[in-house]
């Protein structure tokens, strides 16, 4: 669950350098100042395109996390076991988001607001359970 939680990190930290692109491009007087306006703007676009395109790989990898966060719930039984199935269905509802993202953009705009109720459901109980809720020391943990 950790490598599922970091690697998403790594690869959005390194796709931050992506839209730097279009921000360098504004200085006149560098390597950029030989492109003239329309090839500037393809590659500014063609920079935060693939900033998306990686987040949607990254949101791949934490759907892992999601899944994997659920089932470690369901079988600890400190949290309730229903935050658990709503994190796996979480992480299904980021793999389904991203997975389409990356396949068939098209069909991912037409699924976007919908499949993602459930990861925001699911991630919205995790973090209300942990602010107001308590932990089960009652029962046997490690069954």
């Amino acid at each position: 669950a950790l490598v599922f939680a970091l690697a998403p990190l790594v690869i959005e930290a390194v796709l931050l350098t992506a839209l730097y692109v279009p921000l360098a491009m504004t200085g006149e007087g560098d390597a950029f100042g030989a492109l003239d306006e329309g090839q500037r703007q393809a590659l500014g676009y063609l920079a935060v395109r693939l900033f998306f395109s990686g987040w949607g790989f990254s949101l791949l990898l934490f759907s892992g996390f999601c899944t994997l966060m659920g089932l470690l719930i369901v079988r600890s039984r400190l949290v309730p076991r229903v935050i658990g199935a709503l994190m796996m269905a979480a992480g299904a509802s980021y793999f389904l988001n991203s997975l389409s993202a990356i396949v068939s953009p098209t069909l991912n705009a037409a699924l976007a607001p919908g499949i993602l109720v459930p990861s925001f459901i699911g991630e919205f109980s995790l973090a209300l359970w942990l602010t107001i809720g308590r932990v089960n020391t009652t029962e046997r943990v490690l069954a």
